[in-house]
């Protein structure tokens, strides 16, 4: 998934929260961040 696919869909869970009356603030910044350090970590506790 590459950060265009990632921002498009924040946009459309944005817009589909606040069609459900629930509040998104206005202040969101395209840009989502996935983090990877969890996927290499798993079971090394």
């Amino acid at each position: 998934m590459d950060q265009e696919q990632l921002d498009a869909m924040l946009h459309s869970l944005a817009g589909e929260l606040r069609g459900l009356g629930v509040p998104v603030s206005p202040k969101l910044l395209p840009g989502v961040q996935v983090n990877t350090r969890a996927k290499r970590r798993l079971c090394r506790c």
